[in-house]
């Protein structure tokens, strides 16, 4: 059986390819533009395989490309490197990733927020139960967080209230995600560790949260979201805040369910709610 839906997946992946194709030609030669053009390209942070990512956006790309009227393609950059140097260079139109992302190519690219899912991320930081050596946040300065590895928010949120970069903890980088990072914490690798407050009240035990203490909780962060580059005008922009909006769009609803299982549609995103949470990479994170 998994053989027989591992075929009707790759029969619907080259499906959405070949109508894609077959927009991308409509409309081009609607434009009147030929076959020189370049197609605006979507992408998003590599939480999934390239596979999944497909399945995922291919049916979101389709209709970004019939409501723009212009090609759009999806783009899995392969790895969190990949992604972190493809868009330093520009070379993304529409991405969907988290609130510190958008703030630093708004800074650094003049990228435009058009969309977000609803709600706030929050992220705490836990000790142990009765680890008296730990009472405020410098107690931990040269000792092990464990956390997924940055720019993930996790640790990022919680650097940021180090400012100098010689008095800092540790990251232990947990390479499969949060829970590893619990585990791992939990097993004694790690004198704390930093997960979003969504994984601690619906992912965690109650028997797993007794053995912990908060010892900080961040402050509130936009949720992730759309953003849009230069290449891509002020009409379609609009376009694509009405479509990620639109509460009847199919394509958009799997995303929503993907990342926000509780929210009922995408709301309009505003500079300010995200200008400032650039510093959470600047100063922060090497590089950037």
């Amino acid at each position: 059986m998994r053989g027989i839906s591992e075929v009707n997946d790759m029969k619907g992946i080259r499906g959405r390819i070949l109508r894609q194709i077959v927009l991308w030609v409509g409309l081009w030669l609607a434009a009147g533009q030929g076959l020189a053009q370049e197609p605006l390209v979507f992408s998003a942070a590599p939480r999934e395989t390239p596979e999944q990512g497909e399945q995922l956006y291919g049916p979101l790309v389709e209709r970004m490309s019939e409501v723009l009227g212009v090609p759009v393609i999806y783009r899995h950059p392969g790895s969190w490197l990949t992604y972190q140097r493809d868009m330093r260079n520009d070379a993304y139109d529409i991405l969907l990733d988290g609130p510190h992302l958008i703030a630093w190519r708004m800074a650094e690219l003049n990228h435009r927020p058009v969309a977000r899912m609803p709600g706030t991320l929050r992220f705490y930081l836990l000790v142990r139960e009765g680890d008296d050596s730990v009472g405020a946040l410098q107690d931990l300065v040269a000792r092990k967080i464990c956390s997924v590895a940055p720019p993930n928010l996790a640790p990022l949120v919680m650097l940021a209230e180090y400012p100098d970069v010689i008095r800092q903890p540790v990251i232990h980088s947990a390479r499969r995600g949060m829970r590893q990072a619990f585990d791992e914490f939990r097993a004694g690798e790690c004198d704390a560790v930093a997960l979003p407050t969504n994984f601690y009240h619906n992912q965690l035990s109650d028997d797993e949260r007794r053995g912990t203490r908060i010892l900080f909780e961040s402050p509130p962060l936009p949720n992730q979201g759309f953003s849009v580059g230069e290449r891509v005008d002020e009409v379609q922009s609009a376009r694509l805040r009405e479509l990620m909006t639109a509460t009847n769009e199919p394509a958009v609803a799997a995303v929503l369910r993907t990342f926000a299982r509780d929210a009922q549609v995408f709301i309009p995103a505003n500079d300010d709610e995200y200008r400032p949470h650039d510093r959470l990479l600047k100063g922060v994170l090497f590089g950037w």
